[in-house]
């Protein structure tokens, strides 16, 4: 697949998140891309995503339902490629598999600097803020009372990366966990001080199993962004 292709298939994806619909997302192939895809018109791309249920993709009386599915169904009509998604436990390995290619394309990465050397992003179809998850009988009240504490991550979540740089006066020790689960039972425990994640709609889910949990504060200028994102090497999908 040529870097225009798939730049092309993020353009079709940025008008699904723009909700235009399918009639403004023309192709505007060249001949040779258009004789690729005749080509391949049987192959099968990847799409991937965490498996934990949101409005991204769930399970509804044994079937997917979700925007996920109709941006599926709009890519299919569009390029005449067959796109499977696949659903992983977290999202540092749905992330890894994305690098190492066993995933075309990829929902939810945020778009940085670094990231932005090989990948390529589309619009963010929602933004979900990062806030500060506490236990309801801890002295840990706002962001300022991170200092010198413990706190919680996900493996590979960009806010890892991105506290640092924009609360530079808090200093705090970092753990990182596969899966938002582990995050707020060690947390729960008492084994950290805090857990700084995404307020997505799956959220909320894992809070009803730790209701001794409450969310304290929200990061200003930092948020979880969900876009569609390929890679920007030139390979082909053979």
């Amino acid at each position: 697949m040529t870097t225009r292709l798939r730049f092309h298939i993020l353009h079709i994806c940025w008008w699904f998140c723009l909700l235009l619909g399918p009639s403004v997302m023309a192709a505007d192939l060249t001949a040779q891309e258009q004789q690729w895809l005749r080509a391949h018109s049987g192959k099968t791309l990847t799409l991937g995503l965490s498996e934990v249920p949101s409005i991204e993709q769930f399970d509804y009386a044994g079937k997917p339902r979700g925007y996920v599915q109709d941006l599926v169904t709009l890519l299919e009509r569009q390029l005449g490629l067959r796109i499977t998604v696949v659903q992983v436990q977290s999202w540092s390995d749905v992330y890894n598999r994305f690098l190492s290619g066993q995933i075309d394309i990829l929902l939810g990465a945020n778009e940085t600097p670094q990231r932005k050397q090989f990948m390529a992003f589309t619009r963010p179809i929602q933004r979900y803020p990062y806030v500060v998850f506490a236990n309801r009988d801890s002295q840990i009240r706002n962001l300022g009372d991170l200092h010198q504490r413990q706190i919680g991550f996900l493996t590979d979540d960009v806010v890892f990366n991105l506290f640092p740089d924009n609360y530079p006066h808090i200093a705090y020790q970092s753990r990182t966990f596969t899966t938002l689960e582990d995050a707020f039972a060690a947390l729960s425990q008492h084994q950290i001080d805090g857990v700084i994640t995404s307020s997505g709609n799956q959220t909320p889910l894992y809070l009803r199993h730790h209701t001794n949990l409450i969310e304290v504060a929200t990061l200003n200028g930092i948020s979880s962004d969900m876009t569609l994102a390929t890679r920007l090497a030139d390979e082909q999908l053979a």
